[in-house]
């Protein structure tokens, strides 16, 4: 990680130094930026623009800007803002390079281009572009490319999807720096202005070029602006030798034309023209009868303006002919004067007009709707604004509506009819069957119910009344109301009642017209929802939305989400607070709910019965019926109360006894001898045979020993059975006292029930 560090410092540190002559503007914390929606990585990492001006020159994509790849994105955009308008030289950015190699770090850069502009709008046009990439090779994630363009805004633009796996274009830049002067300086470290230009606020960056619009001073050559142009003399080249000047030459320092002046212009210096009224070569010929005594074309004497009124030809010389007038006389009398009399040359006037005709010439008909003789009569109403004719008055194209059809259409119609010709009548929805006779608008308004200027259209669906002002009520399927008076025709829509509909329900109330009433089971008696008859919460006990339905079988409480206990018979519990009504299970403690099972050690119904305590490893029986999965050894039966038979022992007395001097002496648990073996056996359990030549000496010896042994052993046995035999008889009264059937399915292996005293 630090050499990854080290390295990054090296490469801004030789940016550093490549680009020391020239100013670099992005600032971090201080220059803003902009783009196409970004990247938000599951919406736990986004990675905004801001961090390609955040001074972090590292390539992981989490510094940097990566926009979105949602669908539908045609174009992916970082924008730089500068604050203000700069001279820009050159711009350098850092592109992604954590993909494995520059090739896939830089494939979606490809195509991009670098644009400039002035507005917040990215420019699509070719003169606002420094750069665009051809696509053709492999980019460096590093790049830097010339930008002479005086902007505020730089662009990085992508239009173009160039990742197999993208569906649309992506940027992923993660730091930029521009490079340039503030506008109106130029060369190394921005030391030189832009002043000799005449738009002194930007001139080429390196060379101080001025653009189009040329030197601060017009007698410079551009685009240096550094020596005088043809035709330029005097101190900073800033005069002008005379246009007139015969071959354009003058006098380096006094401005006199070397060579003469042309026809119309005086020396020395041919400048001024000729004196008003004198043309030609050396201003010696006298003007005609120009416009307003306007002098004439001091070079060929013509009238610049036109010739006075009566006055025609080039030099304004030659009067009018008859029946001309006017300024060069190029106008024709009016045919209009009365009598076809001719009208003056100079302003074409005439006497009088004929009928129909106006103004001092008789050239313009009457005007306003006016006709006759001097335009003193009024037009009638004829159809389309028309103007009657100018000199009958009649109407040729027919009447405006509510005008009877006269020649003049001077004639309204009665009342009651309206419109073209007055074969109309006034809508029945008038007040007071009044109209207007030319549109036929109700003069006094409407009925209830009916809108427009003719009163023929019904109430727009939701309103009603006088103007269709009022609203509608909540009409059932939201169909519109009866125009006139606001009735809902097919009812109420839920939660709304009354010949209106605008009248809410009653608490308790819902539905169609409010008929019907809520649920009684809602949480803390509240009032359900008028519309559909919901509660917002049940009461223990019941569920659905509208509370009506007890919780499900075995199933109670609040939002019936708890489930009963194991009552007797599968009965469920109380719907309400899960207590069984007619007590618990086999296996379960006689509480409320029956949810406690019996205590190990118990089991039964209301777990009054003990285990047998002879369970393998002992664990507990069957909290139910008692039963053991595996009794220890030396026990058996399914309440492991029964030790095995005569002759065996060991786990389910599946092993046999061995040569035990009596049966009986085989401990049941474990097999051992505890009266020793038979002749010919040795061992804990007697299942080893003893060796004969050893023991032959002792056989005398031990044969006495046992049969003293067995008489004193019969002796005992009587007396001991004798002794059992009263007590078994107390015993036996005792086990008869436990009634069998209250053991639930404590079976020995035989189906007869195995019994265990309870304690």
């Amino acid at each position: 990680m630090d050499d990854k560090n080290t390295y990054l410092h090296v490469l801004l540190l030789l940016n550093i130094i490549a680009v020391s002559s020239y100013l670099q503007f992005v600032v971090p914390g201080v220059t803003q930026t902009d783009s196409s929606p970004v990247h938000t990585s599951g919406g736990v990492y986004p990675y905004w623009s801001n961090r390609t001006v955040d001074g972090n020159f590292s390539q992981n994509i989490r510094a940097c800007l990566h926009t979105a790849v949602s669908s539908g994105i045609t174009e992916a955009w970082l924008q730089i803002d500068l604050q203000s308008v700069k001279s820009i030289k050159s711009v350098k950015f850092w592109y992604r390079n954590d993909r494995g190699s520059t090739t896939l770090s830089t494939e979606r850069l490809r195509g991009y281009s670098i644009r400039v502009s002035n507005t917040t709008n990215v420019s699509l046009s070719l003169t606002d572009a420094c750069f665009t990439d051809d696509s053709y090779y492999t980019l460096p994630t590093i790049i830097r490319e010339d930008c002479n363009k005086t902007a505020r805004y730089v662009w990085f633009y992508q239009p173009h999807v160039r990742s197999w796996y993208d569906k649309v274009p992506v940027l992923e830049i993660c730091e930029v720096q521009i490079y340039g002067c503030e506008t109106g300086t130029y060369d190394v470290n921005c030391s030189k202005t832009c002043r000799h230009c005449k738009n002194n606020e930007t001139c080429d960056i390196d060379t101080g070029e001025c653009d189009v619009n040329g030197c601060a001073l017009p007698g410079f050559k551009p685009p240096l602006c550094r020596e005088c142009r043809p035709g330029s003399y005097g101190s900073n080249c800033s005069s002008s030798c005379s246009l007139n000047c015969q071959e354009k030459a003058c006098d380096r320092y006094s401005g006199e034309c070397l060579y003469g002046c042309p026809p119309g212009y005086q020396k020395p210096d041919c400048v001024m023209p000729c004196m008003h009224g004198y043309y030609g070569e050396n201003c010696t010929k006298t003007c005609g009868n120009c416009l307003n005594n306007d002098t004439c074309d001091n070079i060929n004497g013509t009238c610049t303006y036109e010739c006075k009124e009566g006055f025609k030809g080039d030099f304004c010389t030659t009067e009018c002919s008859s029946y001309e007038y006017g300024r060069n006389c190029q106008n024709v009398c009016s045919y209009q004067c009365y009598n076809n009399e001719t009208c003056d040359p100079f302003f074409g006037n005439c006497s009088r007009c004929a009928d129909g005709y106006q103004n001092a010439r008789c050239d313009e008909k009457c005007n306003n709707g006016t006709y006759g003789e001097n335009c003193t009569y009024q037009c009638g109403q004829c159809l389309n604004s028309v103007t009657c004719d100018h000199v009958n008055g009649k109407c040729f194209g027919g009447c405006k509506p509510g005008w009877q059809k006269t020649d003049k259409c001077d004639k309204q119609c009665i009342s009651g009819i309206y419109g073209n010709e007055c074969n109309l009548n006034c809508s029945q929805f008038c007040n007071g069957k009044s109209c207007y006779q030319t549109t036929g608008e109700c003069v006094h308004g409407c009925k209830d119910g009916y809108i427009g200027g003719l009163c023929t259209i019904s109430c727009p669906n939701g309103g009603f009344g006088r103007k269709c002002l009022e609203t509608c009520g909540n009409c059932l399927g939201d169909e519109t109301c009866y125009n006139v008076d606001g009735m809902c025709m097919d009812g109420c829509n839920e939660g709304f009642k009354g010949d209106l509909c605008k009248t809410a329900c009653s608490p308790g109330e819902y539905g169609r017209n409010c008929q019907f009433r809520c649920s009684d089971y809602c949480h803390n008696n509240e009032v359900c929802d008028a519309f559909f008859g919901n509660c917002s919460k049940c009461a223990d006990g019941f569920q659905k939305a509208k509370c009506d339905k007890q919780c499900d079988r075995g199933y109670y409480g609040e939002r019936c989400m708890f489930q009963c206990g194991h009552c007797v018979d599968n009965i469920t519990c109380n719907n309400i607070n899960g207590t069984c009504p007619a007590g618990c299970m086999s296996g379960w403690q006689n509480s409320d709910k029956c949810d406690q099972p019996c205590r190990n050690g118990t089991f039964g119904e209301e777990c009054t019965y003990t285990c047998s305590g002879n369970c393998l490893d002992d664990k507990t029986c069957d909290k139910i019926d008692g039963g053991c999965r595996t009794c220890a050894p030396g026990w058996k039966g399914h309440l492991c109360n029964k030790t095995c038979d005569i002759g065996w022992y060991g786990l389910n007395c599946q092993l046999e006894c061995g040569h035990c001097f009596k049966a009986q002496q085989c401990l049941h648990s474990n097999g051992s001898c505890s009266g020793g073996c038979i002749e010919g056996y040795k061992g804990g359990m007697c299942a080893e045979r003893s060796s004969q030549e050893s023991n032959t000496p002792y056989v005398a010896v031990i044969a006495v020993f046992v049969a003293v042994i067995v008489i004193l052993a019969t002796a005992i046995a009587v007396l001991l059975i004798l002794r059992n035999a009263s007590k078994k008889k107390e015993t036996q009264g005792q086990i008869n006292e436990v009634d069998m059937y209250d053991l639930p399915n404590a079976k020995s292996e035989s189906g007869v029930y195995d019994v265990i005293l309870t304690k």
